[in-house]
């Protein structure tokens, strides 16, 4: 099959600033071979495919060659919903979207390979709306009862449409769904013939009403309301320019049909105006000037270019290269404010909080970076964090910094900037809002004391006050944080006491001991962190030991002893519940018998 060549080269580079909008010179290359060529034509694209019909849950542009009857959305995997071998005529499209259409001659229809089951991934969705498109050109008046455009449903079990474009025999079009009634909108306006007119329906549910909308050459032409909201999603074929299997033939089109387009969804008016205006950029004819100068906003979410070569009832491969909108956001956060917690010194890490701008019309995120000033990125430096604001309410978002991150040679700020990275869009704004690098820096003093004696008699828990001598030096404390430590290692806080000038006071009253605490200790807590060392107190919950001991031993026999034992108490009893002592025998650093307690009561 004789392959028309496409395009040799496609290029454009945006040369504005300005989000959303592209300016630059679009320039084509012509192949080597130009003979069977008749015309370049340039579109947006998304990705591989050009806007338009292929950029539908379902479409057809009816190109001549190994497309003619191909689905071209790419959603459905290969052929499945392409159409069955047809015998029609290629003729040249509308001139908004050029390329070329097919030709109906009321004697046929077209219909998918595939079963399809539903749009939607449930087949009965109260909420399933849905968007038909075609651009039509009648050639002959159609019978009485009209001729169908496009159809989807069953007739196995009734009569079952899911939906349905319609040409009537005064050329009004209708639109619409059968389930257990007929829901149509007819619109004002009749067709021309030999004249291409763009049609589009829309439905749309909310709540009990279902409206349908009917658009002819973009423009609102009839709404009608229904309170049959629901439809029944038919397993059947798609039918082009003929009715259901079944119906009668006299419902073939006699016409040319082209960009035949099902959407899972309601269209927009600024969609469908979208849709009927075409989404062709240029059109250029061999050996002529191939380039422009392109001054526009680009058409929401394109974010491709594609060019093709069109010949007489061919069209070449597509050419595809991104489109690019490099843009230079000018809205910049407000404020930007930044604490390290990374206890290392020289190293970083924290929350970057930032107060978002105003309008935010020209960005997407925030981008933490090295700074060089308050307002300027260190060069070179790399994204330290970001966060995306398109799904964010607050006035404030946060960008989140590991720890470890060692600033480069030059870099004393963290600069904040607004980048946009909304296909074709990306860029960053030249400037930034930035804070001074302030490393974690906890207080180097300490408290001077603290005490602590208890006087609950439980053991495993205290009561009484805790005393805290404050450090000599204030500056910059913010408090005095009390733990249960073991040794030096804080356990669970107790409390943050506010500075206060000389002695700090804090009263336990029948608190539990943590496991393995042994004593109170007070770390002191600046504006950048808290202090790794501090002062413990010397005890927690110790018993009282006795005073004294005394032993005479009265047994006259070498390596036994016999006598009195002779404890001094201790002065503060209050916690004791009883004592124990333990018998030597042999040698005075080895204990050999069990060791005997007593109640204080028997002493």
């Amino acid at each position: 099959m004789y392959v028309l060549p496409s395009p040799l080269s496609l290029s454009f580079t945006d040369s504005s600033s300005t989000t959303h909008f592209v300016s630059g010179l679009l320039q084509l290359g012509e192949p080597s071979d130009v003979s069977d060529i008749l015309r370049y034509d340039v579109y947006w694209g998304n990705h591989d495919g050009r806007w338009g019909a292929c950029s539908a849950t379902i479409g057809y542009r009816f190109e001549p060659g190994p497309n003619l009857t191909r689905e071209c959305s790419g959603n459905w995997g290969s052929n499945f919903l392409s159409l069955l071998p047809i015998a029609a005529e290629s003729v040249a499209g509308p001139e908004q979207v050029g390329g070329f259409g097919l030709r109906f001659d009321g004697s046929f229809s077209a219909q998918t390979i595939g079963f399809m089951v539903c749009l939607h991934h449930a087949c009965y969705d109260d909420t399933a709306d849905w968007s038909i498109a075609a651009w039509i050109n009648p050639s002959v008046q159609p019978a009485q009862s009209g001729s169908y455009l496009l159809s989807k449903g069953s007739t196995d079990y009734g009569l079952f449409e899911e939906f349905k474009l319609f040409l009537n025999s005064d050329f009004t079009l209708s639109c619409g769904f059968f389930e257990s009634e007929s829901v149509s909108c007819t619109s004002t306006q009749a067709l021309t013939r030999n004249t291409w007119t763009h049609a589009l329906c829309t439905r749309e549910t909310a709540g009990s009403v279902t409206e349908l909308r009917l658009y002819l050459n973009g423009a609102l032409s009839m709404s009608c309301t229904s309170q049959l909201a629901t439809t029944w999603r038919t397993y059947g074929k798609l039918v082009i320019g003929g009715g259901l299997p079944g119906q009668a033939d006299d419902t073939f089109f006699d016409g040319l049909l082209d960009e035949v387009a099902i959407f899972e969804y309601s269209l927009t008016a600024a969609e469908v105006s979208l849709l009927y205006n075409g989404d062709r950029l240029s059109t250029w004819l061999p050996g002529e000037t191939t380039s422009m100068q392109l001054n526009t906003a680009p058409r929401p979410g394109a974010t491709t270019l594609v060019a093709v070569s069109v010949g007489e009832f061919v069209e070449s491969e597509p050419l595809v290269i991104p489109l690019v909108d490099l843009a230079t956001p000018v809205n910049l956060p407000l404020a930007v404010s930044f604490t390290d917690t990374d206890p290392t010194a020289g190293s970083y890490g924290g929350v970057v909080l930032v107060t978002r701008a105003s309008d935010e019309s020209d960005l997407s995120r925030y981008v933490a970076y090295w700074g060089s000033s308050a307002t300027t990125k260190l060069t070179d430096s790399l994204e330290l964090g970001d966060v995306d604001v398109a799904n964010e309410s607050s006035s404030e978002v946060s960008i989140h910094l590991p720890a470890g991150l060692i600033p480069p040679g030059g870099a004393n700020h963290i600069v904040v900037v607004s980048s946009i990275d909304i296909p074709p869009a990306t860029g960053e704004s030249s400037q930034g809002v930035g804070v001074l690098l302030s490393d974690y820096a906890p207080p180097s003093v300490t408290a001077q004391a603290v005490s602590f004696s208890d006087t609950n008699p439980v053991i495993g828990t205290v009561s009484g006050n805790v005393l805290v001598t404050g450090a000599s030096n204030e500056n910059g404390i913010v408090s005095y944080n009390l733990y249960f430590a073991d040794s030096t290692t804080p356990l669970e806080l107790i409390v943050k006491l506010p500075v206060a000038s000389g002695t700090l006071s804090h009263t336990l009253t029948d608190v539990t001991i943590p496991a393995n605490a042994n004593s109170i200790l007070v770390l002191l807590e600046g504006t950048a962190g808290e202090a790794t060392t501090g002062v413990l107190s010397t005890s927690l919950d110790a018993l009282d030991a006795p005073s004294g001991i005394e032993f005479q031993d009265l047994d006259p026999l070498a390596g036994t002893i016999q006598g009195v034992v002779t404890i001094q108490r201790a002065v503060l009893e209050v916690i004791w519940r009883w004592l124990e002592w333990c018998r030597l025998q042999h040698l005075w650093s080895q204990w050999n018998a069990p060791c005997k307690r007593y109640a204080l009561s028997r002493f």
